[in-house]
């Protein structure tokens, strides 16, 4: 599918950095609101670039909160990930709620689950960078904490561009043991589990596909 990709450049409160928004389409055709900032790069040279995921509820920030990647010569991708603290919105028919009732949306099947539309916005994300002028595409990393941490454990399982992955505190990881000790935004599915214990195995078979310790052998890059 096209990405769609359009850039707008807006202000930047640092010298010798270009900030643009971008809106790119999922595969539903949701917009998916980013932000790309560019350093000067050396004559003749293209840029590395770091794709930040951000947390639960969070957003792609501000220029400022990409500081330090920007003064190191890097330039920054920075995604809204769907219904949570930025602009992106859903056409999947998802309705809002408490910041963790994300993994409960779309939790039967795997390609109607909330994550399966984080993680193929993300994919295409990748696609994006690859295609921009100025960016290497030797040089891509992925960098996130928790949600952001996860989603880039699995990016660098599954896109073979991905040369870095900086993953702290990961989410996706050992899924059902999540589940049992409802940790974190899984307690909102162990609550659905005890009004219907007959989705327990649908819910497992779907979280499958989205754990990183299914992943992990797949990855290749330096973490």
């Amino acid at each position: 599918e096209p990405l769609g990709a359009q850039y707008r450049e807006g202000a930047s409160p640092f010298p010798g950095v270009r900030a643009f928004d971008v809106v790119f389409l999922g595969l539903d055709g949701t917009p998916v609101h980013a932000r790309l900032l560019l350093p000067t790069a050396q004559p003749g040279g293209k840029l590395p670039c770091v794709l930040r995921f951000h947390g639960s509820s969070g957003s792609r920030g501000t220029v400022a909160d990409h500081a330090a990647w920007l003064l190191s010569g890097t330039a920054v991708l920075a995604m809204d990930y769907r219904m949570q603290g930025g602009q992106t919105g859903s056409n999947t028919g998802f309705t809002g709620g408490p910041v963790y009732d994300e993994f409960v949306f779309g939790v039967a099947e795997p390609t109607s689950f909330y994550f399966y539309h984080v993680i193929t916005d993300a994919l295409r994300l990748i696609e994006l960078a690859l295609a921009h002028a100025e960016i290497d595409p030797r040089r891509l990393a992925v960098e996130g904490a928790s949600q952001g941490g996860g989603t880039s454990l699995t990016l660098a399982a599954l896109h073979p561009a991905v040369s870095l992955c900086l993953a702290d505190m990961p989410s996706f990881c050992d899924m059902e043991r999540r589940l049992f000790y409802r940790t974190g935004g899984a307690r909102a599915v162990a609550e659905l589990i005890t009004r219907r214990p007959e989705m327990l195995e649908t819910v497992c078979a779907t979280f499958s596909y989205f754990d990183n310790l299914n992943h992990a052998a797949s990855i290749r890059c330096l973490v």
